[in-house]
């Protein structure tokens, strides 16, 4: 990832603490990430660099059309078939222990 969209993922995620969510084209995504589909391996990217901004708070992650919508995730419960998703469901990773499970697309 070039430091310049490294940047302005950062700037996105920060988005999400300070206004309660954040969007961010996928086509956008995908130019940061340089890759054709976003796969388990990019979530969990975003999920450590998530981390690194709020460490006890989940970052959640809709998907719409063209985009992606990042949420802050402390105090929201989901749903049967919720919009919003735990990124850490997209990163292959399990709830209670963050670790990976593989690293097939999504």
């Amino acid at each position: 990832m070039l430091p310049r969209h490294l940047h302005s993922l950062m700037s996105k995620l920060e988005d999400v603490v300070d206004l309660g969510c954040s969007i961010v084209r996928k086509e956008e995504l995908k130019r940061w990430f340089n890759c054709l589909r976003f796969s388990k391996a990019n979530w969990r990217t975003i999920h450590e660099y998530w981390e690194s901004i709020e460490e006890d708070v989940p970052l959640l992650v809709g998907e719409g059309d063209g985009i992606f919508t990042f949420a802050y995730g402390r105090g929201l419960v989901a749903g049967e078939d919720p919009w919003f998703i735990d990124i850490r469901e997209k990163a292959g990773m399990t709830l209670n222990d963050d670790s990976s499970e593989g690293d097939e697309e999504s």
